[in-house]
């Protein structure tokens, strides 16, 4: 199973940065067409910097695959643990911009492996108790 993003924090990052980087694109176009080469290529990276961003937000995903599960995207490095490499997982909310960001830490049982942080708000609450779900007994409750 595919899941991708698709909750409230997704939209709005999604909408948000294809957005801007129309208006860059669009004040790229103006300083163009009065022969400003200076804004042209400051616009231009503004809206390069905003398209990576829209990009990394809609190629986020989860893949559910038997005892398998892979978290990755295009500028992410896919990630993937087995569920009996899977010591524990539990939600986190941190602090950030404006509010707070939710993620889902996946702790593997090797010490030695880095956890695997999965961004939730990019995600519906459907798909979030999906991926609860399949952690199963190794979700630590509150």
């Amino acid at each position: 199973m595919i899941i991708r993003g698709s909750g409230s924090g997704y939209v709005v990052v999604k909408w948000t940065t294809a957005i801007v980087t129309a208006l860059f694109l669009l004040d790229a176009a103006k300083g163009a067409h009065h022969r400003d080469t200076g804004m042209v290529a400051t616009w231009l990276v503004g809206a390069a910097l905003f398209a990576v961003m829209f990009i990394k937000t809609v190629t986020v995903r989860v893949v559910l695959s038997g005892d398998e599960i892979l978290y990755g995207g295009l500028f992410r490095r896919t990630r993937a643990l087995r569920l009996d490499q899977v010591g524990a997982a539990r939600g986190v909310a941190r602090p950030a911009h404006r509010g707070m960001a939710h993620y889902l830490v996946i702790e593997p049982l090797d010490r030695q492996t880095p956890p695997m942080r999965i961004r939730t708000d990019l995600f519906s609450h459907v798909d979030v108790q999906k991926m609860r779900g399949f952690l199963g007994d190794k979700l630590r409750r509150r």
